[in-house]
């Protein structure tokens, strides 16, 4: 008996699975000899707290992020990192927790510090923070039963925010442009420099925009009141709140103002860089976690000296006026380019962001301008001036919008650019419609049946009050028929 025991002791066949404080009496017995009885302590080593870190996971919408020694990382004295083992009670709800690509039941310290455990957020989410996590016990991984060293259950917090867009993923999710302006220029930001049209429809709580800092080197306004830093003299930076159709209005604006920005001799100037930043967050928004609530957008803006700068803008309209459901000619009393040695061939206006509610539509009949229906990207100074571009209005109840556009010299072996931005104001159309049916009763045997004003009517009033001529467009003729001009007698298929 006494070798038995000293072969299980010796060959560490000998365990105790219950974990807790204890022991065990025995005696000595050779088959002829007893001793007394002895008593044999067992006691749980004093393994402390081994959880040293467990801090917040920050991720950005179906993003992926490895979880690190930063993250999660426990140790004890009486194992290494590959036996201090993670056992997962609970799984995350908006993501997956992985190890090695498969899902995770339990996974090491030594795990994660190999970067083997990831966490992959795929649920769509559509407030700006949402929060997720997974619950744990902490264990060391024995020879027989894994001994449970702490037998609290530990929450890890997980921030799914889209403050935590950066590089390459955020020009995605909100594209932005430099806003290209030559010196003493006035230049609204709009939609084509900063889009935030996509994060608005992901998100579908209202959000803020916020200028962080304003440019250093020129002027914003607001609605025609210059924005400040009503903080320049506190170590606090102070902020000022848009309301983000403010971006589609095109009512902020940048002006670089310098003491020769008017001297077009001056060489001095060298093309200089400035830049804002914007933030945009949460209507609901209590100002706390700043780093992770408010998603930061840099904008840079070049500001191009005239010296420099080989198109000038010699007549270039802040707005035009156009009628709901109207077309307005754009002539060359509304656009024309400084430039004496290039052809109006040469000078070409290419748009950088079309209107939203018209279409720029190059056309030598007015009667065409209601067939296109999308905007030509380019047109030249020859166009313009020849009365062949127009904008038309598409009957959206907005009551602005925007064209803007880079017009370029091609003459030039490095032709310079310049960028302008006209605001469409929209007025309500002076066309009636008094009546209308959409039944044309036919009877068989007749070979036609005359339009009335039973069947579609309209009224226009004039400049003057007095009615106005009405033409009707005919955008789609019919498929069994023939409209004919009892006039002329001729079919009418446009």
């Amino acid at each position: 008996m006494l070798m038995n025991v000293l072969f299980h002791v010796l060959t560490s066949l000998l365990c105790f699975p219950e974990q807790q404080n204890g022991g065990f009496s025995f005696i000595l017995f050779d088959g002829k000899h007893r001793s007394g009885v002895y008593w044999f302590t067992v006691k749980l080593p004093e393994v402390g707290h081994i959880l040293q870190t467990n801090a917040r996971l920050v991720i950005a919408p179906k993003a992926t992020m490895v979880l690190k020694q930063k993250h999660l990382f426990a140790q004890s004295s009486l194992a290494n990192s590959s036996r201090v083992l993670y056992l997962v009670m609970e799984s995350p709800k908006y993501g997956s927790l992985l190890v090695n690509g498969d899902l995770a039941k339990t996974f090491t310290q030594w795990d994660i510090d190999g970067g083997h455990v990831i966490y992959r957020q795929y649920k769509p989410v559509h407030s700006w923070i949402t929060r997720d996590g997974f619950s744990f016990r902490l264990t060391i991984k024995g020879l027989g039963q894994d001994l449970i060293v702490d037998n609290t259950i530990h929450k890890f917090r997980i921030l799914i925010t889209y403050a935590a867009y950066e590089g390459e993923v955020l020009s995605r999710i909100v594209p932005t442009s430099t806003l290209r302006i030559v010196a003493g220029q006035k230049m609204p930001l709009t939609l084509g420099h900063v889009n935030i049209s996509g994060l608005m429809e992901s998100v579908k709580s209202p959000l803020i925009v916020s200028i962080a800092r304003i440019p250093q080197y020129g002027k914003l306004e607001l609605n025609g009141q210059e924005v400040t830093d009503s903080s320049s003299n506190d170590s606090t930076p102070s902020e000022i709140s848009l309301n983000p159709k403010t971006l589609f209005t095109g009512n902020l604006t940048y002006e670089y103002l310098h003491n020769n920005y008017n001297d077009t001799n001056s060489t001095e100037m060298e093309t200089l860089q400035d830049f804002m930043i914007l933030e945009i967050y949460p209507e609901i928004d209590s100002g706390r976690h700043r780093k992770l609530t408010r998603l930061k957008i840099p904008l840079l803006i070049d500001i191009v000296p005239f010296w420099k700068n080989k198109v000038q803008m010699k007549r270039a309209p802040k707005w035009i006026n156009v009628q709901k459901f109207g077309a307005y000619p754009i002539t060359n009393e509304d656009l024309l380019v400084d430039c004496l040695s290039a052809k109006p061939t040469d000078i070409v206006y290419r748009l950088t962001r079309s209107p939203t509610n018209g279409r720029i539509i190059i056309s030598r009949k007015k009667e065409d301008l209601f067939q296109k229906r999308i905007s030509d990207p380019f047109f030249t100074q020859k166009d313009i001036d020849d009365g062949l571009v127009w904008f038309r209005h598409d009957g959206s109840a907005h009551e602005s919008d925007f064209i803007t556009f880079q017009v370029s010299n091609f003459a030039e072996e490095n032709p310079g650019t310049i960028t302008h931005t006209i605001k469409v104001l929209v007025e309500p159309s002076p066309l009636k419609l008094v009546n209308f049916s959409n039944i044309l009763a036919y009877f068989q045997g007749k070979s036609e049946v005359i339009f009335r004003k039973i069947h579609l009517a309209a009224e226009a009033a004039g400049p003057d009050g007095l009615p106005s001529k009405v033409l009707y467009a005919v955008i789609a003729a019919p498929e069994n028929g023939t409209l004919i001009n009892l006039e002329t007698r001729k079919s009418i298929n446009r």
